[in-house]
């Protein structure tokens, strides 16, 4: 009886090992999302060109365009929503243009393999317009629809920013390609980076401090033109010849705004002692929306005045091209938590609702209040040039939608919802 035990679990030892190893062989076999792509030879694919799409111009439903619209029996996309997602992709980043009909256009890049394609917003229709893979992208800041900083961490978590350019396709080849990127490497560990104008500014840590430069997107002539005690800022670029610096973001540090003027390298200190202080300026300068914790207010700039607007973060809205009104993702029921660093560290994720505040006429509506079976959290929201559409990425899984905001009609929501009376500021403070 005992030899029948010890072969009875000899032999279940024995189908666990096994099914144990088998598991374990295709877990770390198996290709990982950003992984190198490979051709048949063994050569990866790391800024170099990978095999053509079979069909750059297909029309995108099932993956390619989970959520976008009404579809006939034969799967063709007959009725697109006002909210669509353009790609389930994770997405680094992306750029709104206009094509040469003038049509809305949005170029993104991948996370995973660094392609960048294109699409008409209003369309599905989609196009890679670079095979050139880099994986594992985590940022990347566009500096017109043909050029753009792509960033990442290397495998010794140093900060890569590459400067890359999109070369068209080549329309003389009998065999259709994609485009490709080329350029140059930026030097490492830039811990902040936008574009100014024909330039970029960038942020290194420099002992504790920090020091930001001023470049050709290149990297070349570069020059010094600010330095601060501080490591860490949040820098914008709301217009020609000034900056914003904002101080990091905490709910335990009273933060604080400043505007800086390339020219003279002047710093004005435009507000202080807000705790989780999130800022967004408009094109002018004149107004700045900012947010303590999720109390989001616009800061009158001349006037020292401040309205109480919306519950959200200032950086989850975006100033429309004339200044009139703001968009922003605004969170439905938010937990009760410190804000921003719960949010940033993904301890909690926001369901946005998106809505349009009117600055002029002091009211708020709701846009997105008809898809409330859809869980967005919106971040780097931007607008086309006409303000037809609101593109943003959502945080929960990095996909790339859009909202035509040129199909919404206008309806004013209840008083309680509407943008409050003006208030006093918090006023800056007088040190620096």
């Amino acid at each position: 009886m005992d030899n029948k035990k010890l072969i009875k679990n000899i032999i279940i030892g024995s189908i666990l090992i096994t099914l144990i190893l088998i598991g374990a062989y295709f877990y770390f076999t198996k290709p990982k999302v950003g992984d190198i792509v490979y051709d048949e030879q063994g050569n990866p694919y790391i800024f170099g060109e990978t095999p053509a799409d079979n069909n750059p111009d297909n029309t995108g439903n099932g993956d390619n365009i989970p959520y976008g619209g009404e579809y006939d029996d034969n799967g063709n996309l007959i009725n697109i929503n006002k909210l669509r997602q353009i790609t389930a992709e994770p997405t680094a980043g992306f750029v709104l243009a206009q094509d040469k009909d003038g049509d809305a256009v949005v170029k993104y890049i991948e996370k995973a393999t660094g392609h960048i394609y294109e699409t008409k917003l209003g369309l599905t229709n989609k196009k890679r317009i670079s095979g050139t893979t880099l994986p594992r992208i985590q940022d990347a800041v566009w500096l017109d629809e043909k050029s753009l900083i792509i960033r990442y961490l290397d495998e010794e978590e140093v900060i890569k920013s590459f400067y890359a350019e999109i070369i068209a396709e080549d329309q003389n080849l009998d065999e259709k390609t994609d485009g490709k990127i080329e350029g140059v490497f930026l030097q490492d560990d830039i811990k902040e980076l936008v574009k100014a104008g024909t330039k970029i500014f960038y942020l290194l840590v420099d002992g504790g401090g920090a020091k930001g430069i001023a470049s050709d997107p290149d990297g070349e002539n570069k020059e010094q033109i600010f330095i601060s005690s501080l490591g860490e800022w949040l820098v914008q670029r709301p217009q020609k010849g000034f900056l914003t610096f904002t101080t990091k973001p905490s709910a335990d540090v009273l933060g604080s705004l400043y505007f800086f003027d390339t020219n003279n390298e002047n710093m004005k200190k435009i507000l202080g002692g807000v705790r989780g202080l999130t800022t967004l300026a408009n094109n002018d300068m004149t107004k700045v929306l900012f947010s303590e914790n999720l109390k989001m207010q616009v800061y009158d700039v001349k006037e020292n005045k401040s309205s109480n607007l919306l519950r959200t973060l200032a950086e989850k809205c975006v100033w429309s091209v004339g200044g009139v009104s703001v968009y922003c993702g605004v969170p439905i029921h938010p937990e009760d938590t410190h804000y921003p660093d719960a949010w940033y560290k993904g301890q909690v994720s926001f369901s946005d609702n998106i809505w349009k505040i009117d600055m002029e006429n002091i009211f708020s509506e709701s846009l997105t209040s008809d898809y409330f079976d859809i869980e967005l959290d919106v971040i780097k929201p931007a607008l086309s040039l006409s303000d037809d559409y609101l593109v943003f990425i959502n945080k929960k899984d990095s996909s790339l939608w859009s909202l035509t905001l040129s199909m919404i009609e206008d309806v004013v929501v209840p008083e309680e919802t509407s943008v409050s009376e003006t208030t006093d500021v918090i006023a800056p403070s007088e040190d620096n």
